[in-house]
């Protein structure tokens, strides 16, 4: 997915490629669904993908992390209601997720002044204090404002999964379980 191969995988990756120089590696960073297509058609051999997906194959969670409200410095004292809304492309399931939490706070009539169309556009604008918005965590790392972790009416706190998915035929070739333990080990080091 965008988001991992632009915030966790370079380290893993460029440590994979020296304890291995001689494995062919190849990466496409893509939104998760186009990657889940592609894996069930059979282009890939394995998809790092966000969210949920009903998927018959291998599947390794590797992280867990909060989703939160997000508001630059210069507008923290200001009620999320009167600063509008960034509002960004994600999965379905991620969509509807944040609608729910923004009709519990009733924010659902918040201003949706802006749509983009990638995380790094949407914390570039909330940084600029144009308003506010709903992010994951693993984009977070350096940004400067507020960061609020958001939980549902019930209290259950609203998280977005990051796992592996793989076909079981490549699960024996040892270049392959080198690479699910290399992910494995480097996200466990920065979660």
């Amino acid at each position: 997915t965008v988001n991992y191969a632009r915030y966790s995988l370079p380290p893993v990756l460029k440590q994979y490629m020296t304890d291995y120089p001689k494995v062919d590696v190849r990466v496409t960073a893509d939104q998760s669904r186009t990657l889940f297509k592609k894996l069930s058609d059979g282009e890939l051999s394995l998809a790092i993908v966000r969210g949920n997906f009903k998927w018959d194959g291998e599947s390794m969670l590797l992280s867990e992390e909060p989703v939160c409200a997000v508001i630059g410095k210069e507008n923290r004292e200001i009620p999320l209601k009167d600063l509008p809304f960034i509002s960004r492309r994600s999965d379905r399931e991620t969509e509807e997720q944040i609608a729910k939490w923004m009709q519990e706070q009733n924010l659902g009539s918040s201003r949706y002044s802006l749509q983009v169309n990638d995380i790094s556009t949407c914390l570039a604008m909330v940084e600029a204090g144009i308003g506010w918005a709903v992010l994951p965590e693993i984009c977070l790392r350096d940004f400067g404002g507020v960061v609020r972790p958001l939980a549902f009416a019930d209290g259950s706190v609203f998280t977005r999964a990051t796992r592996v998915l793989y076909r079981s035929e490549y699960a024996d070739l040892p270049q392959f379980r080198l690479f699910l333990d290399a992910v494995r080990n480097g996200t466990a080091d920065r979660t």
